[in-house]
């Protein structure tokens, strides 16, 4: 909307900033990151509170408190908890934010940003449910995922297809441009936004960890699709397709992504070890989906092993590992072979997500915890990208 000012840049010649998507990303995330910091702590008094993971070990209970294993009885007094669920004040306090600095929204950025929301709303009711100890189900959490992200999906297939009705994408590795028709894409595209959705959400149990890896990776797919997906001589020189329409669509994006990198921002101003509030799953599902939609923008769906790689390792690989044994548990093929999943799959001897086994079986802090994988997603991040993009 305030883009349609930088048409009076005559009268008043700064308006002509309005026209800019630079401009407009700083500005986004600017007033997001402080909208959260001033505001976040008047609202979050009303949300529902988180008091603790618990869990058993040697026939007693315990529970994690800021990473403090203490005894847990539930006769006894609980001990003070936490806020959780400010993810939904992050998106309600985001959302005016886009559509007042996203220049021509159409009914597809609304259609997404729509479904962003519901994948907050769901988490959200799953936090109040879980804070009276009636969580919701895996199944019925999965359910919900599932249809968001076949919605997201079927958006982003009328988006990104072209005139033949197939998706153009790229490979790693590989030179040239691929088409996916509808059969193709769409089922890869949905389990990819499922996975990130589920991946991200594994991530968020130390204070700061699932908040501060999905905001780099965030950041990064901002300045992705606004200087290489948005930008079209930039991709043409780095061989990445793109038409007019998807380079357009990239670019109202990256003012998105912008603006939520600095809500997110805000939130951690707040979530800093220890902690005075938990986005809990209303923040950690609706990043993670919002990751996914970032990586299918940029037209190559196995950057996000690149632009997430501790994301996807902390909590993916646990997925990863209970759906084998949840499919060895069925069928019972390894034994028929002699094949021993649970010694292959390090049964007993490493925890999922990764960050409870650095922190129970290595001992490492929170503060370590978060400062070690954040290197490590710094490390990984450009490398990984480098590759992928420059060697085909």
């Amino acid at each position: 909307m305030l883009s349609w000012l930088a048409a009076y840049a005559d009268s008043w010649g700064p308006l002509r900033l309005l026209g800019s998507y630079s401009f407009l990303l700083g500005l986004g995330f600017f007033i997001s990151a402080w909208v959260v910091i001033i505001f976040l702590p008047l609202f979050w008094h009303k949300l529902p509170v988180d008091y603790g993971k618990i869990f058993q070990r040697d026939g007693k209970f315990f529970m994690n408190v800021d990473g403090r294993e203490v005894p847990y009885d539930e006769k006894g007094e609980k001990p003070a908890g936490k806020p959780t669920g400010a993810g939904i004040y992050l998106l309600l306090f985001v959302i005016p934010l886009m559509i007042l600095l996203v220049p021509e929204l159409g009914i597809a950025d609304m259609g997404l940003i729509v479904l962003l929301f519901l994948s907050m709303l769901s988490g959200y009711l799953d936090d109040i449910a879980t804070s009276q100890g009636r969580g919701w189900s895996g199944k019925k959490k999965g359910f919900i995922d599932l249809a968001i992200c076949i919605a997201a999906t079927l958006i982003l297939f009328y988006v990104t297809a072209g005139d033949d009705g197939c998706v153009t994408v790229w490979w790693p590795f590989v030179k040239g441009a691929f088409h996916l028709s509808w059969y193709e894409y769409i089922p890869g595209a949905t389990f990819l936004l499922w996975f990130s959705i589920n991946a991200t959400n594994c991530s968020d149990g130390v204070d700061g960890l699932a908040g501060t890896l999905s905001f780099f990776t965030i950041i990064f797919i901002a300045a992705l699709l606004y200087a290489v997906i948005g930008n079209m001589p930039v991709s043409s020189y780095l061989l990445i397709p793109a038409t007019a329409k998807s380079a357009m669509f990239a670019a109202r994006w990256s003012v998105i992504f912008a603006t939520v990198a600095g809500a997110v921002a805000g939130y951690l101003w707040w979530n800093a070890f220890p902690s005075k509030v938990l986005m809990g799953d209303a923040g950690s599902r609706s990043l993670g989906l919002l990751i996914g939609i970032g990586v299918l923008l940029t037209g190559n769906p196995c950057l996000i092993f690149a632009i997430a790689p501790v994301l996807l390792a902390n909590g993916g690989a646990g997925l990863v590992r209970s759906g084998i044994l949840k499919i060895d548990h069925k069928m019972k093929w390894p034994e028929k072979i002699g094949l021993d999943l649970d010694r292959l799959l390090l049964v007993g001897r490493l925890r999922f997500p990764l960050h409870d086994h650095c922190r129970r079986n290595l001992g490492w802090s929170n503060q370590q915890v978060l400062t070690r994988f954040l290197l490590l997603q710094i490390f990984l991040l450009p490398l990984l990208f480098m590759l992928m993009l420059k060697i085909r």
